[in-house]
């Protein structure tokens, strides 16, 4: 794989960090925000998430897309003990911002630390969490993602811990943990939980620091069974955020931060899981649309459509990487004759519009390319029997979701297996050691023939 282009996606610290620059530079007194309490006052009626999905009020969403930016760049300078003077790194790793940053999105803040995390911690005892989550939706994550080139030379003596690719840090590598039938299978009881809605998550930045640097101590002691316990549980601190770490690999670090997968082990499994995980994330945000979709539908439930057309595209793009690897069989999931990449590009031509209003021409579109989606997905698949009467959006994403997870849970529970009867593979290390033990063995059957 070639080097990981990891520092350009760092926080800037010399501009604000929004697409509407120009717009920020027209805020008056905004270079005086240094911290919360210089705008508590103007926040105390507004709730970024919820006012922000209507355009009337574009323009104090925009506004505050700058304050937002300004305190996140002012909280990182004064707090973060940064070693550049322009981007938001440090010993403990970066800070990235990846997602959408249209004028009512989000801005959450993910955290790559290395084991060096001690000068993180006067950021996490600082961090206003419920402040900033509340009033500008933005949530800090941390993640244990990057190893230093000193740690990972004594962690490569310890076999199959997991994947390190090098970045434009000096010194930096990006860490994917192994993945094992094990981890697969913890990972599948956290999507049960989650559909069940066991153990929901609650934002609490200390805890996932402190829960990162136990994940730390694990691998360091190469102990990856206790590592996964703690992937996922620090993964039950994170508001608003991915539970299971392939659905954190595969959205965050594959499709918004454009870093190849398809050099990590068994990589198409992860896909599969990010896939059930977003078809739950789909559905529970489908507040206004649980029903059919026609012309007459509501236009609250084409508002929720289109601000969660994300979740559609990336149940796809991660489905599509599943068949191409031989996981699923198109007609698996959907009629034989219907086309992934048609499905994939009608969902796209509807993610370009978010944030947009819906005048009757986005709604005609939403409808139409749906409309084809939806039917797809109700005339096939042999996963789970489909009933042919399925209107409703909510009950065909969840036919969707019962048939993916139930070949899932088959693979998975057969060691890897499925009716293709594929396995999860070796890794270098293991095959190396197997060929030399057979070797060994067809010199002992020599010896003894000749005896």
């Amino acid at each position: 794989m070639d080097q990981i282009i990891l520092y350009n996606l760092c926080i800037p610290l010399n501009e604000i960090n929004y697409f509407d620059n120009e717009f920020c530079l027209t805020i008056s007194n905004l270079s005086e925000v240094k911290d919360t309490s210089d705008v508590t006052g103007i926040l105390d009626d507004f709730n970024f998430s919820e006012d922000c999905k209507s355009e009337e009020n574009i323009e104090e969403c925009k506004r505050l897309n700058c304050i937002r930016s300004k305190l996140i760049v002012e909280l990182f300078k004064t707090h973060g003990n940064l070693t550049d003077a322009n981007r938001c790194v440090g010993d403990w790793g970066v800070a990235v911002s990846p997602g959408s940053n249209k004028w009512s999105s989000d801005d959450d803040i993910t955290i790559l630390m290395t084991p060096n995390s001690a000068n993180l911690q006067q950021l996490i005892d600082i961090w206003p969490e419920e402040f900033m989550s509340k009033h500008l939706d933005c949530n800090l994550y941390t993640e244990p993602s990057l190893i230093p080139e000193s740690i990972k030379e004594r962690l490569e003596r310890l076999e199959n811990l997991g994947e390190y690719y090098s970045t434009d840090i000096e010194n930096i590598y990006l860490f994917i943990p192994r993945y094992d039938l094990n981890s697969f299978k913890k990972e599948l009881e956290v999507i049960e939980n989650k559909e069940n809605k066991i153990n929901n998550p609650s934002g609490n930045i200390k805890e996932q620091f402190r829960l990162c640097n136990k994940v730390w101590e694990n691998i360091e002691r190469g102990d990856m069974a206790n590592a996964w316990d703690n992937i996922l549980l620090q993964r039950q601190y994170k508001d608003a955020a991915y539970q299971t770490n392939s659905a954190y690999v595969c959205v965050v670090i594959g499709n918004q931060m454009k870093i190849e997968l398809n050099e990590i082990e068994n990589y198409e499994l992860m896909y599969l899981i990010a896939a059930l995980e977003n078809m739950l994330d789909f559905m529970s945000h489908l507040n206004n649309c649980k029903l059919i979709l026609t012309e007459n539908t509501s236009i609250e439930c084409y508002k929720d459509l289109l601000k969660n057309s994300k979740y559609i595209l990336r149940i796809f793009l991660h489905l599509k990487e599943c068949i191409n690897k031989g996981l699923l069989n198109i007609t698996d999931i959907m009629e034989e004759t219907c086309i992934i990449e048609s499905c994939i590009e009608k969902i796209q031509s509807i993610v370009q519009h978010r944030g947009k209003h819906i005048d009757p021409g986005l709604k005609t579109l939403i409808l139409n390319n749906l409309s084809e989606i939806l039917k797809c997905l109700n005339t096939g698949g042999s996963g789970v029997a489909t009933d042919a009467n399925l209107q409703n959006i909510d009950d065909i994403f969840m036919s969707l979701y019962e048939k993916v997870k139930t070949i899932c849970s088959k693979i998975v529970s057969q060691g890897g297996g499925s009716k293709r009867k594929r396995k999860l593979r070796i890794t270098k290390k293991k095959k190396s050691k197997r060929k030399k033990t057979r070797t060994k063995r067809k010199k002992l059957k020599k010896k003894r023939s000749k005896r």
